[in-house]
């Protein structure tokens, strides 16, 4: 039978939906073991897998989907298209969320070589790919790099239809990087604006309003608003838990409420944070 792609994203739409990981990871299984021999539908469900193994912090399946996906691709003669462009942008990606920021910029560099050889006339990839490298310098501390990165991705989302969601992904980059250069007053209007966006972005659930505000919830905590912080710090793991799961993320989230809570006085409140976070991180590192 067919591959039947439409179907495929059709289901695992529905399958993230009822915010049931194992359910969604054993669905994948099962259909890549299903197509196997079929070098299209296995592209389009290992690149499915590696990303959600990559926001589920599953490290080692995630770059080992990522890379057999790359493999296939080679193998078929994809080798050097957009597509195989962005298979190796996914892995880079995932490289720089596990914390390995120059091998990730690195990877970053040879995609946009790349690209630029295919004279690649997509805004999306060029968007995407500022947007990652900035994340990677903003992980490495360089926030002025970061940001000139995050600035030229905002350049090429006009060339892109319905771009709400990756404009407010941008500009909450952006005002990230805007903070820790000093310059507080544009961070908070950027992210303001994000987070505008984000709240009425898939009712509220879309994947990257957590991240937008876990980043105010920073602000507030540098303000001093520790009563402000730790509500959009529970708001941001509460959506967290519910689209990935207990990943990295979420242990994040936890270590800052346990401190916003101990600068409230809370101790109570701030131990059973820090205790959560242990028992998470642990669970992730096996």
């Amino acid at each position: 039978m067919s591959f039947d792609a439409e179907k495929f994203y059709n289901d695992l739409d529905e399958s993230y939906g009822r915010y049931d990981n194992d359910a969604t990871e054993r669905f994948m299984l099962d259909t890549l073991e299903s197509v196997k021999g079929d070098a299209r539908a296995e592209t389009a469900v290992l690149n499915e897998l590696g990303c959600f193994y990559r926001n589920t912090s599953k490290w080692q399946q995630c770059i080992d989907s990522f890379s057999k996906l790359i493999k296939v691709m080679e193998d078929n003669g994809e080798a050097g298209t957009e597509d195989y462009a962005l298979a190796m942008l996914n892995r880079a990606g995932s490289y720089r969320i596990m914390g390995e920021y120059e091998k990730a910029i690195e990877a970053f560099g040879h995609v946009k070589d790349l690209l630029d050889k295919l004279g690649c006339a997509d805004p999306y990839s060029y968007a995407s790919l500022n947007n990652n490298t900035g994340l990677a310098y903003h992980g490495k501390g360089d926030y002025e790099k970061a940001a000139e990165c995050f600035e030229r991705g905002l350049q090429y989302l006009p060339d892109i239809p319905d771009n709400i969601t990756e404009k407010a992904t941008n500009l909450a980059n952006l005002a990230a990087a805007y903070w820790y250069c000093g310059k507080r007053d544009l961070a908070n209007e950027k992210l303001d604006a994000a987070l505008e966006i984000f709240k009425d972005l898939d009712g509220g659930m879309n994947a990257h309003y957590a991240g937008a505000l876990n980043t105010k919830g920073v602000f507030l905590y540098t303000m001093g608003d520790y009563a402000g912080a730790a509500e959009k710090f529970e708001a941001a793991i509460e959506r967290t838990r519910l689209i990935f799961g207990e990943n990295k993320e979420y242990v994040s989230g936890c270590r800052s409420l346990a401190s916003t809570y101990s600068k409230l006085g809370n101790n109570e409140k701030a131990a059973s944070y820090l205790a959560k976070a242990e028992e998470v991180a642990k669970k992730i590192a096996r």
